[in-house]
């Protein structure tokens, strides 16, 4: 059983033999006859192993029906491809919305319907989403795999650099959206009203991208994140982002409509984003 159970794990980590030989100090040729069952390793390489893979040493000697024999590493990543897919759609689609409700402000009616459609799109998204990350994680939790069990040091890095760029890009398009607005209002004849919508939709892109990008990278943060002295941190961050930045949404959306000026989200967002990155600070710390 033995035999079995190290064929299988390496396959998961997706070692050769060498590399397993290099980890836990022998050779590749004693690998070979543990895989194949003309030789059993003594008890100070069963723990190595087992530490190795994150298994006991009950599971690594005998049957493995636990659910960390269960974790399938493309599945995993399909599913955060899937919900950073999800997110940043409906992310679009409500910007898309309200630039819609911008440009045709004067036609109320219009405007409203425009937004409603584009709320009745991306909301069935956003569960659709949330419903995923927590089977998909929940799944991760089961498995008790560590990071350094699924994903190689160079797959972490390019996640990490990725979402870096995608941070720099929100920064970017929001100044390229406010210059935008500014152009069109004061150096063209289009009017305000188109100002308006290409600046929404320049910041849907932004926001999208970015919510891109960190949906994908939560697949790297969730194991951080599922320690058990983090879990109600990031519930309270959670909690506190989801109620401003809906807080500001509202406030913002009734203050364009009453007063036509859709430039608001210009100072809005950017101290909606500010305020939780500081909250998020304090809430650490204070945890430490």
């Amino acid at each position: 059983m033995f035999s079995q159970n190290l064929q299988k794990l390496r396959s998961e980590k997706n070692l050769s033999q060498e590399q397993l030989a290099d980890k836990i100090g022998v050779s590749r040729q004693t690998i070979s006859a543990w895989e194949s069952g003309k030789a059993s390793p003594e008890l100070d390489k069963i723990t190595a192993i087992s530490k190795l893979f994150s298994v006991s040493i009950d599971e690594l000697v005998g049957e493995i029906e636990t659910e960390a024999s269960n974790f399938d590493k493309k599945e995993y990543e399909k599913n955060y491809s899937k919900i950073a897919l999800l997110r940043a759609s409906g992310i679009f689609i409500l910007f898309s919305g309200i630039a819609f409700g911008a440009f045709f402000f004067e036609k109320g009616v219009i405007a409203g319907v425009g937004l409603m459609i584009s709320l009745a799109i991306s909301v069935p998204l956003f569960i659709l989403a949330k419903n995923t990350d927590e089977l998909a994680n929940n799944k991760l939790i089961k498995s008790k795999k560590s990071l350094e069990n699924v994903f190689a040091d160079s797959e972490i890095e390019f996640a990490t650099k990725n979402k870096m760029l995608a941070s720099i890009l929100l920064v970017s398009l929001l100044f390229i959206a406010i210059a935008t607005h500014q152009i069109i209002v004061h150096l063209t004849n289009f009017g305000e009203n188109l100002a308006n919508a290409i600046f929404m939709l320049l910041l849907g892109i932004a926001v999208a991208s970015t919510t891109y990008a960190n949906s994908i990278f939560a697949k790297i943060q969730n194991f951080e994140d599922n320690k058990a002295e983090n879990i109600k941190t990031n519930e309270k961050i959670g909690f506190f982002a989801a109620i401003l930045m809906l807080s500001l949404t509202a406030i913002f959306l009734i203050y364009s409509f009453i007063s036509k000026d859709w430039s608001s989200a210009e100072i809005l967002f950017p101290i909606g984003g500010i305020a939780i990155g500081i909250y998020a600070i304090f809430v650490k710390k204070f945890q430490k």
